[in-house]
């Protein structure tokens, strides 16, 4: 007797057997029809961009805010801290330049020393 002949075991609970579509004698999806629940997995995850976006955006709503906090005299502190949140975003748009720069040109001299050229080579004939 192969797997497909077999007979459904009943539902512990109704006691009824699942049909082969999944359903009960009553019409109702069984359990066993269900995909199994994932307990653990891979969970979302937010892509660099979107991070980025997300805190450049809470960046400008904080200076939006202390702003309106300055001008209505709510806050009696200097300019310098109000508009405080873009620094964030200043120094890592700096840091981030920085070192891609820092990388390209290690790529650079690493190729030169070791004889590979950014160049197609020419057929020497």
């Amino acid at each position: 007797m192969n797997e497909q002949d077999r007979p459904e075991a009943p539902h512990p609970e109704t006691g009824h057997a699942a049909r082969p579509d999944g359903r009960d004698d009553d019409g109702a999806t069984s359990a066993s029809a269900l995909p199994p629940a994932r307990s653990g997995g891979r969970r979302w995850r937010a892509s660099s961009p979107e991070v980025v976006i997300f805190l450049a955006t809470l960046a400008c709503a904080g200076s939006i805010a202390l702003t309106a906090l300055k001008l209505t005299g709510v806050v009696d502190w200097p300019w310098l801290w109000v508009l405080s949140p873009l620094w964030g975003v200043f120094s890592a748009t700096l840091l981030f330049a920085l070192l891609f720069g820092l990388a390209a040109a290690f790529a650079a001299i690493a190729g030169r020393r070791t004889g590979r050229s950014e160049r197609p080579q020419r057929d020497p004939r």
